[in-house]
Parts: C-alpha cells; sequence; structure tokens
C-alpha cells in the first residue's frame, strides 16, 4: 500500500471518530477526576486518539524504512544490470569478462549463461535504448564504414575483428601504423596478412624491405604479391634478402619454379641463372627451378653436368626432357616441369 493511500485512511478513521465523539458521545470528552496523583484519568476519546496517533507515526516509520530498501534493492539492482552490460562489451571485445559480485542471484545465473556463448555484435539493428551499448555500436557501424575510430576505453583484443579492421582503416591514411602490427605476436597470422597486403600497396619502393623484415609471418601469397610490386617498381631487393624471404615463406619445389618464370625476361640471363644457382645451394628444393632456368636458356651441358651428380631416380621429368631433346624431338618445357611430381 502506497503511504498516501494509508494517510487517506487513517485521516478517514479519525474523521469517522471524531464525529462520533463529539456528536453521540459527547461526556467522554470529559476528564473524570481523581484523588490518585498517581493515576491519569483521561476519557477514552484521547486514549483512542493516542492509539491512532501511534498507529500513523508508526505507518509513517514503516514506509520510510520500506521506502529506504526499495531504494537500496533498486541502486543493487541497477548495479547488477549495468556488471551485465560490461560482461557482455568485454565478452564481445576480448571473448573473456572480469568476474563480478552479485547482489541478485537471476543475475548471477544470467551471468554464467553468457559465459557459455561467444558474443558477437549484430550491425544495422534499432537501438538497444541503452546509450552504453549504442555508443559502441555506432562506433563499430562507422568502422565498418571504412572510417578511423578510438577503440581504447573498450578494452578490445589486439586481434578482435573490428580492431583489425580498425587498423587497416588507419593504414589508408597512413599506411606505417601498421608496420608495429606485422611484429606483433598478440595478432594471427591471417591478421597479419591482410594487414601486410594493405601495407604493400601504399608503400613505396624503399620501404618494401622494411615491409618483409617487419613481419613475422609470409606465405606463398604474399611473397609473389611482393614480388611483381617490386617489378612494377622496376627493381629487385639484393640477393641475399630475396633468398632471406623465400625460405620465410616456406616456398615448395613447384613455389620456386613459379618465381623463375615470374623473373623470366625481368632478370637478364646471366643474372637469372646466378640467382637461381646460389639459391639451390640454400635450399634444396630450388633445385628443380634452377634445372629449369638452364633448361629454358638450353643451357644443356650444364643441365647435364648437374644431373650426373645426382642419383638415377632424381628428377627423372628433366632427364625425359634432355633426353628427348638429344632425339631432336621438342615439347614445351612447362609439360615437364608443371605437370609432374618429383620423387627425390
Amino acid at each position: 500500500m502506497k503511504l498516501k493511500y494509508y494517510m487517506g485512511l487513517v485521516l478517514i478513521i479519525i474523521i469517522a471518530l471524531g464525529i462520533y465523539i463529539y456528536g453521540f458521545s459527547p461526556e467522554h470528552l470529559n476528564i473524570p477526576q481523581g484523588n490518585d496523583i498517581n493515576t491519569i484519568a483521561l476519557p477514552r476519546s484521547i486514549w483512542l486518539s493516542i492509539a491512532l496517533g501511534l498507529l500513523v507515526a508508526f505507518g509513517i516509520l514503516f514506509f520510510i524504512i520500506d521506502w529506504i530498501r526499495s531504494k537500496i534493492a533498486s541502486y543493487q539492482e541497477q548495479r547488477d544490470f549495468m556488471r551485465i552490460v560490461n560482461q557482455i562489451l568485454e565478452q564481445t571485445g576480448r571473448d573473456n569478462y572480469t568476474p563480478a559480485i552479485y547482489n541478485n542471484k537471476n543475475f548471477l545465473l544470467l551471468s554464467k549463461i553468457l559465459r557459455k556463448f561467444q558474443l558477437q555484435p549484430k550491425l544495422n539493428t534499432q537501438n538497444s535504448g541503452l546509450n552504453k551499448i549504442d555508443q559502441l555500436f555506432d562506433i563499430l557501424g562507422q568502422i565498418e564504414l571504412g572510417y578511423e575510430q578510438d577503440l581504447r576505453k573498450y578494452g578490445f583484443s589486439k586481434d578482435n575483428p573490428f580492431v583489425i579492421k580498425n587498423l587497416i582503416n588507419k593504414t589508408k591514411k597512413e599506411y606505417k601504423i601498421g608496420f608495429m602490427a606485422l611484429s606483433d605476436p598478440e595478432i594471427t597470422p591471417e591478421n597479419k596478412k591482410t594487414i601486410f597486403l594493405k601495407i604493400l600497396e601504399k608503400c613505396n619502393a624503399k620501404e618494401i624491405k622494411k615491409l618483409l623484415e617487419s613481419t613475422t609471418f609470409m606465405d606463398q601469397e604474399m611473397f609473389f604479391k611482393t614480388v611483381d610490386t617490386l617489378k612494377s617498381y622496376q627493381m629487385f631487393l639484393p640477393e641475399t634478402d630475396l633468398i632471406t624471404f623465400c625460405k620465410k615463406a616456406k616456398l615448395t619445389d613447384n613455389d620456386y619454379v613459379k618465381l623463375a618464370k615470374s623473373l623470366k625476361g625481368f632478370l637478364g640471363p646471366d643474372v637469372w641463372v646466378k640467382f637461381f644457382e646460389n639459391l639451390a645451394i640454400s635450399d634444396e628444393k630450388a633445385e628443380l627451378s634452377f634445372l629449369y632456368v638452364l633448361c629454358d636458356l638450353e643451357l644443356n651441358n650444364q643441365v647435364l653436368q648437374r644431373l650426373s651428380s645426382m642419383g638415377k631416380n632424381e628428377f627423372l621429368n628433366i632427364r625425359a626432357y634432355m633426353d628427348l631433346r638429344s632425339q631432336g624431338k621438342s615439347y614445351p618445357l612447362e609439360l615437364f616441369i608443371f605437370n609432374t611430381k618429383e620423387t627425390k
């Protein structure tokens, strides 16, 4: 019952009793005379008024206590609710959360349930009505549109998709920002690859070597994209550096052949031969590419000399190609290189 209704009810009772006492039993208003000074003799109407006064006082006290209790409960409930909101934000940004103490058992149960889910924001949805959530969604929406935003206060992990997307947005304006991310152990290889390729689109020729040195991850696609970019700038890295990056990208036999074919015509014949000879010395997987270069330049004596130092069952495809050439038969070299798996 609300306080105003309670007070209204008490007031009605007091008025009714007053009308009864003054109108129908006026004799109750007379104070009895007594000889005992220790005895308080009052009319029943006054005792009744005192009782009603106490009833009003205790009622007000009860409602004050209940109001304070409800305010405390509401405050605790709001705090528990914000703890749930913070858990949602933390799980969205880091896929984990800071444990919290809940006053309400239902909120504690909800927190335990949320732990079992991986939360991802769903953009382009209606506002929730909670400013803390809607503000984050506005920021994430701007990132998705390609604009740089400040995510630091949300504590997102460095490998969060929106952090990576935001970093890529930054590299569009200032690509040098991405260099540090390439050596960050908290960023996955897949995301490093995305950042690497974005920087490669923006950086100048002189910074390509720095880009290759900065990344702790490199795969074949990244390597060949870099080679294509170098060719577009009409430049070539020092031989020792390029050999190092070949190993870093973990090129296979066929990858080395692909590289040899890519550099055909870009490098002069002597440089082409010398580079792949040194590459074969540095990495045995590059041997096939060196034989490819020698065969393409029709340096048959060098091919036969090279094969003579190997086992008879090695590079059977190249041996078959050379046998056919010695018989005056000519076939495309690529048929013997790319369509045959080597047994070594």
